[in-house]
This record gives structure tokens, C-alpha cells and sequence, in this order.
């Protein structure tokens, strides 16, 4: 027997603004983890804390404790995004992409489409617009959506490419992971 449904969530209007805020956190902190930047994804899904549900506290011990997270994470986040250039960049369709890339051989050949493939190439990265938005305001602790960020204009929809030996996942202009299969010779 299945168990009950729970009851659907309910999203007031007066609340629309802190769920608009955790999706794109969510999907931009998981992006800027996919490419690499770890402590930059950190900073963005919660700025106010160890948690994404980390608030301000009104008690002075426990916020300064908090605070001290804050400061770390914002250190953390900011020296990893002043060695951008130590990371790998692309262009494609009209926007610049910095991330991670690793190339490496299978370990047999495989047959795709009448070529037998022995490399792989896996390359993600997070538009280089928005990482130099990070880079001059790494901490964004007020809701996203009013802080007219670039974000906004770059998270979009979900979109996946393939052929034979390729396959890319773009959201948007935020991000984009790429699969590519190389035929010896």
C-alpha cells in the first residue's frame, strides 16, 4: 500500500520572494560546484552562515560566532575567485565560460557511431560574467532577486545537446557541462 501524499506546499505571495531566492541560489551555487569553485558555491547558498537557514541571531555571543563563519567562508570565496585565471576558458555561443576540464583515456577503446573512441574530455564552467560579478561582491546576503544581479539574466532553462560523440547541458548563460568522445588517429 502506498503511503498518504503529504499535503502540497503552499507558496504565499509574501513568500514568493524568499522562494524565488533559494532556487536561484540553489542553482547557482550547484553550477559554481560543478566548475570547481567550491568555496565561491559555499558563500552563495548561505550567506548568513554554516547553513542556507543560518539568520542573524539576536543574541551578541551566537552571532559573533556566526559572523566568524560568515568572514571565513567570504575569505575563502574570495581567494578562490582572485586565481580565476589559473582556471580553464571557452567561448561558446557568444558567451565566455571558466571552469575545469579533464581530459583522459578510456581504458579500452569503445565504438560510437563507426569510430573507435579512446579519449574522453569533460569540461564545465560558469559564465564569466557572473564570476566577475562574484569576484567584486563575493557575499550577497539580502535576497537575490532584489539585488538585481546578473544572475537573473543568465539562469534559464535547461537545455541538453547530443550526437554521436557529443553531449552538452547548458542552464541558461549560467552554465554549461560538456562531454566529448575522440576517435584515435
Amino acid at each position: 500500500m502506498d503511503p498518504e501524499p503529504e499535503d502540497p506546499m503552499v507558496i504565499l505571495s509574501d513568500e514568493l520572494l524568499f522562494a524565488t531566492d533559494a532556487a536561484e541560489r540553489a542553482t547557482v551555487a550547484r553550477s559554481l560546484r560543478l566548475a570547481g569553485f567550491d568555496r565561491t558555491a559555499e558563500t552563495t547558498a548561505a550567506p548568513l552562515g554554516r547553513f542556507p537557514w543560518s539568520r542573524r541571531d539576536p543574541r551578541p555571543r551566537y552571532d559573533q560566532a556566526r559572523q566568524t563563519i560568515v568572514e571565513e567562508k567570504l575569505a575563502a570565496a574570495k581567494d578562490e575567485l582572485s586565481r580565476l585565471d589559473d582556471r580553464r576558458s571557452w567561448q561558446e555561443d557568444g558567451a565566455r565560460f571558466r571552469g575545469r576540464e579533464l581530459q583522459f583515456d578510456l581504458p579500452r577503446p569503445i565504438e560510437v557511431g563507426g569510430k573507435r573512441v579512446v579519449r574522453a574530455i569533460v569540461r564545465q564552467g560558469v559564465n564569466e560574467d557572473v564570476l566577475g560579478e562574484l569576484r567584486g561582491r563575493a557575499l550577497i546576503d539580502q535576497p537575490l532577486p532584489e539585488e538585481n544581479t546578473e544572475w537573473a539574466d543568465t539562469i534559464g532553462a535547461t537545455v541538453v545537446d547530443t550526437d554521436a560523440d557529443f553531449a552538452r547541458l547548458r542552464i541558461g548563460r549560467l552554465f554549461t557541462s560538456e562531454l566529448l568522445l575522440k576517435a584515435d588517429g
